[in-house]
């Protein structure tokens, strides 16, 4: 961490308020990216054409399944748990 609070101290103009927030931003894509085994360049070109051909941009979150596919999933297996246990009758 620290390496990468001197770098965003000292690099692309962030001197400033906003370059600072420009350069955190960048960093936490980049680090995001890597955590999930993805490119940091394709990822933020993608997001650059999107942005340009105001298409929604890409998300970086994992996206979790729904309340209702979670119910769903939970009743299944209980179901089976059920069925197992007085074999099926």
């Amino acid at each position: 961490l620290r390496c990468a609070v001197q770098w965003r101290k000292v690099s692309f103009g962030s001197r400033s308020a906003h370059g600072e927030i420009a350069v955190a931003r960048l960093l936490t894509v980049t680090r995001t990216c890597r955590m999930q085994n993805r490119e940091p360049l394709d990822y933020l070109g993608t997001a650059i054409r999107s942005h340009r051909n105001t298409h929604a941009v890409p998300s970086l979150l994992k996206t979790a399944p729904t309340t209702w596919t979670v119910t769903t999933h939970l009743y299944d297996i209980w179901r089976r748990l059920e069925v197992g246990a007085d074999g099926g009758r």
